[in-house]
């Protein structure tokens, strides 16, 4: 290589290295990550909501119906469910995907559950003990 070369390669590697110093400091992750997490709805710290008076809102991603509920009573199930949250202590349980079954009967297989990691839940479900006054119908495609 010529003296000439030389001189321009090292020239072209002193002004990237300017650049490349010159760039402002990248921020810390972890203080974006605890930044974040204080701004987050469910802080503690928010002025919006109390610890002990947010309930968690149901995911509806994460509601399943077996095979013999009616899709046409999917909303109407979701929508009774969603009202009792409280009631079921969904707070407790919220991590758990929800199994919608048409009755408790449908829900078990010998001394298990047909549904393993599932929160199962039937479709006419009671909170107070008592019948429900209605029935969800049956599908059978």
């Amino acid at each position: 290589m010529s003296d000439a070369a030389v001189a321009a390669l090292r020239a072209a590697r002193a002004r990237e290295a300017r650049q490349n110093y010159a760039r402002p400091p990248t921020r810390d992750p972890y203080e974006e990550f605890r930044a974040k997490l204080r701004q987050s709805a469910w802080s503690p710290s928010s002025s919006s909501l109390s610890a002990k008076k947010a309930q968690p809102q149901l995911d509806r991603s994460r509601v399943f119906f077996a095979q013999d509920i009616d899709p046409r009573s999917y909303n109407r199930v979701v929508q009774t469910i969603e009202r009792r949250l409280p009631e079921l202590n969904y707070a407790q349980w919220s991590a758990l995907p929800l199994m919608v079954v048409s009755s408790w009967k449908d829900s078990f297989h010998g001394s298990g559950s047909k549904y393993p990691g599932f929160v199962v839940i039937p479709a006419d479900f009671s909170v107070s003990g008592k019948p429900p006054s209605s029935n969800v119908t049956s599908w059978h495609p």
